[in-house]
């Protein structure tokens, strides 16, 4: 087992390799419209699990089981990617773990990006997709999940699900959540210095692409903005080394002050989306993801 030195030790290797490789300066809007690859399980998924590719609205559903029998409980995910970038290899990682570790189905909507799309083809298409899967399968047996841009479309699709009156998931989980687009936050800047990923002004770039016309404001995009009343219960993980934290504590204390419970967590260490990488950090916080989930399940399906 690892001692907390060794763990150190690899954190810090991690976030100099990323430093060396100049990665916050490289993220900006045009490197990551570069990276918008489709929405595809890495080729090593299809020994591992069964893949059903669902054709949804001229775009698809991907849907991973376990080859054996699933225990019935779904995870809708909502992937992450500043809005203009598909799913990442940490993204199948996080899934397939997810997969091992709770014989759950994780169901993927390969939503629409911007620039050539903005926020209201991304909600119509997700929208959608949920009505779908709960016309099949029941609220109680399904979990909205969704990292950093992902977590904040997650939170807003169920912020829109109440305004609405459609049923909601059991639980949403917002890991690393990207809650407002702006990006204005003065505590942004203290944590920039910790973050060796997130480039804000790429961040601020692609916040405005997704947004089109819409106010910045608007909980779709911006989801700290909107109503706490309605939702499900809220599971929220974020890493002290990440830009993100600085909202992610606002939202906190804006629901404190309305006395709406959060299971939240901030993981001392942890970079920006650290339950997609296979380092001492990203293992601890799946755990307790996986360990969250689970008691959640066991209380839904009683």
């Amino acid at each position: 087992m690892s001692s907390n030195k060794d763990q150190h030790l690899i954190d810090h290797i991690l976030r100099a390799s990323l430093r060396l490789a100049r990665m916050k300066e490289k993220n900006t809007l045009e490197t990551f419209m570069k990276m918008n690859d489709k929405c595809v399980p890495h080729k090593i998924f299809r020994n591992m699990f069964n893949i059903e590719i669902r054709e949804f609205k001229s775009r698809q559903l991907c849907i991973l089981s376990p080859k054996e029998k699933a225990n019935g409980i779904n995870i809708f995910f909502l992937h992450g990617g500043a809005y203009v970038t598909n799913m990442t290899p940490g993204h199948w990682f996080l899934i397939g773990a997810m997969i091992q570790k709770l014989n759950c189905t994780v169901i993927v909507p390969d939503y629409p990006l911007a620039p050539k799309h903005n926020v209201h083809n991304v909600f119509d298409f997700i929208l959608a997709a949920y009505q779908e899967i709960i016309g099949e399968i029941n609220c109680r047996n399904l979990c909205i999940m969704g990292d950093s841009a992902g977590g904040g479309m997650a939170l807003a699709l169920c912020q829109l699900l109440h305004e609405k009156g459609i049923e909601q998931p059991a639980s949403l989980y917002c890991l690393s959540p990207w809650l407002d687009i702006q990006m204005n936050n003065p505590d942004i800047k203290e944590l920039d210095e910790k973050d060796p990923i997130l480039n804000i002004q790429g961040l601020i770039d692609s916040g405005k692409a997704y947004a089109g016309s819409l106010d910045r404001m608007n909980y779709l995009v911006s989801p700290i903005y909107g109503s706490l009343q309605g939702l499900p219960p809220i599971h929220m993980v974020v890493g002290t080394h990440d830009i993100m934290l600085a909202d992610v504590r606002r939202f906190k204390q804006k629901a404190d002050n309305a006395g709406v419970d959060i299971d939240y967590h901030e993981i001392k260490g942890l970079l920006h989306d650290g339950m997609l990488y296979p380092t001492p950090e990203g293992k601890a916080c799946r755990k307790l993801i996986f360990s969250s989930l689970k008691k959640d399940w066991s209380v839904h399906t009683q």
